[in-house]
């Protein structure tokens, strides 16, 4: 939660079966009471979406169950924000040129001393391209990649299934979809 600054908020979407009489009841049960005790002990900002995925299935069809999951996330979603950023293309900085070679190109029009030239083994770097303390990537067109960040993330989404990664992995992709569209409409 760090990672994203004091004001995350976490979205855990519960797809284990909710209904009395199956199994997975007793273990939805003791998630949701779980996550009350830990949301008093650490005052997190948690919401808890049930969503009986195999019941909604049933009595929905698939097509009208991803909507109305989309439907109770978006709303979240959208209150949490996207990371949104920029690419700027720099051109790359000169390669550092050795003192010597500085010396004998600047020599030819001026007069040089001893004492004012660096030595041979001292490097003269022309200024580089840094953006804080990362790494800027190397475009294959030569150029320099600089971010630049316009909007940052300020929530997680975490899919709950116990045994069954089909739900998981559906629901996910379906989301991640509808996640896709959003950016691409920004």
């Amino acid at each position: 939660m760090k990672r994203y600054g004091g004001d995350t908020r976490l979205t855990l979407i519960n797809l284990l079966r909710c209904e009395p009489q199956h199994q997975e009841t007793l273990l939805s049960e003791h998630f949701q009471r779980s996550l009350a005790y830990v949301k008093q002990r650490l005052s997190l900002d948690v919401r808890l979406v049930n969503f009986d995925w195999h019941n909604n299935l049933k009595l929905l069809g698939s097509s009208n169950s991803i909507e109305g999951l989309w439907g109770l996330l978006a709303p979240g979603l959208l209150r949490c924000n996207l990371s949104e950023g920029e690419v700027d293309l720099v051109p790359a900085p000169a390669p550092p040129v050795s003192a010597a070679a500085a010396a004998a190109a600047a020599g030819s029009s001026s007069s040089s001393s001893s004492s004012a030239s660096p030595s041979a083994t001292e490097q003269v770097h022309s200024p580089s391209v840094q953006l804080g303390a990362g790494t800027l990537r190397a475009c294959p067109s030569g150029e320099f990649a600089v971010p630049k960040v316009i909007a940052k993330q300020l929530g997680v989404f975490r899919f709950n299934c116990a045994d069954s990664l089909d739900r998981t992995n559906i629901c996910t992709f379906f989301f991640s979809m509808q996640l896709l569209l959003e950016m691409c409409t920004r």
